[in-house]
């Protein structure tokens, strides 16, 4: 026994308590979720764990999933059941907790990386700053609010590290620079949000947001590097629980079936786009997986 102990012991003292989880919401959407991950894999690093919180409505659409499960076997995989309002909220608290890391980032399946993002060195800015988030989707490029004509100005800011800056939240002049309770890749340190995601009613991602975006404070600061991160692709929508815009590009069945034609969304096209808004407009084309 005192052999086992020797060699368990090291792992868990050295567990990088200091980095930061990933939580995707997937509802349906295959072909998006594989375009998520290819890009993350591109330009994300030093992250912790990645989970991938799931659920589909058909036979078909799983087996799209299993596929892309396969291809990604280091993620850890959580399909939501036949109760998905009951189970949501207890399996995203589970997927908080199962990890030692003390910072977490939520993200959307329709969500693209555009840009390179070093986990650690968000992470030691948080820390530095003791700010209350770090926007990924925000930058001095943001300037237009999506579905809106008024325009965004970036605040004044202080810098914290190369490229990465500091703001107070209730300077945010309006839309996405006062909206820090998002899901959108935005970090947050756990200890921080999970007294309210352990108390909030919620049953999906829509309404987890809508109710905790309500009791946002902007006595606080956030955080972004000097240019946008990521942007979203609101190019459908599968979810009833809360009415966003989106463009309606192409419907979900529409999209599934490029899937199962052996398609993907042609990501080049969008790295290290320089977009105004975090919500891009662009319609994609499709390549061979």
């Amino acid at each position: 026994m005192k052999k086992i102990f020797l060699l368990l012991f090291p792992l868990f003292l050295f567990s990088n308590a200091k980095s930061a989880d990933l939580i995707i919401f997937s509802y349906d959407r295959p072909l998006q979720i594989y375009a998520l991950l290819e890009s993350i894999d591109r330009f994300v690093t030093n992250l912790n764990q990645t989970s991938v919180l799931y659920r589909v409505s058909n036979q078909d659409i799983l087996e799209a999933y299993e596929g892309i499960k396969e291809m990604y076997p280091k993620i850890h995989w959580v399909k939501q059941g036949a109760t998905p309002r009951q189970d949501f909220r207890p399996l995203l608290l589970q997927c908080i907790s199962s990890s030692p890391a003390d910072y977490v980032v939520f993200a959307v399946d329709d969500d693209i990386v555009k840009n390179y993002i070093d986990i650690e060195e968000c992470v030691e800015a948080m820390e530095i700053s003791n700010a209350y988030c770090f926007y990924f989707r925000l930058g001095d490029n943001i300037t237009v609010q999506y579905n809106s004509e008024i325009p965004l100005i970036p605040p004044k800011r202080t810098q914290v590290k190369e490229n990465i800056f500091q703001y107070y939240l209730n300077d945010g002049n309006y839309g996405d620079w006062r909206y820090p309770n998002n899901l959108d890749m935005t970090l947050y340190k756990k200890s921080r949000i999970l007294p309210v995601f352990t108390t909030m009613a919620y049953h999906s991602p829509n309404t987890l947001e809508g109710n905790w975006s309500g009791k946002a404070d902007l006595n606080d600061f956030g955080l972004f590097y000097n240019t946008s991160r990521m942007f979203s692709l609101p190019i459908n929508m599968v979810q009833e629980d809360w009415i966003n815009p989106c463009e309606g590009t192409f419907s979900a069945k529409e999209l599934f079936q490029f899937w199962k034609e052996g398609l993907k969304m042609d990501l080049e096209l969008y790295y290290f786009l320089n977009n105004s808004c975090p919500f891009v407009s662009q319609k994609p084309t499709f390549i061979p997986k």
